[in-house]
């Protein structure tokens, strides 16, 4: 095992791939949607029967089809809502990266400050 793991960490890149090398935490998710060619990507990826089958898997093991303990305080029972609830946002944003929308244009402020009177 341990042999295998070595001849692929001592492997060279290919000459033709080109790295392109960006801050993983600069693309949004709405930036992503944006791209008819990354949402393609996407779809095709999730259209594998196999990566199907993990996103189906991880849904099967959502956190919320696990009890907690009879006994749990309130926070308990707060701290293991918040893990379901952004497990699930995780799963469709996943997901969600397979649907083109275009990017929506941000709103201009167009209001004046409002009146002071004085008195």
């Amino acid at each position: 095992m341990l042999a295998f793991l070595k001849s692929i960490f001592s492997r060279r890149p290919d000459p033709g791939l080109v790295v392109i090398k960006r801050d993983p935490f600069r693309l949004t998710i709405d930036e992503w949607r944006s791209s008819p060619e990354l949402c393609k990507q996407a779809a095709m990826a999730l259209g594998n029967p196999v990566v199907r089958q993990m996103v189906d898997c991880l849904r099967t093991s959502h956190l919320a089809f696990y009890s907690t303990s009879g006994h749990s305080t309130a926070e308990e029972r707060a701290e293991r809502f918040s893990m379901a609830e952004g497990y699930g946002i995780a799963l469709n944003n996943l997901e969600a990266l397979a649907h083109y929308e275009p990017l929506k244009q941000p709103l201009e402020e167009t209001f004046e400050p409002p009146d002071r009177e004085e008195h």
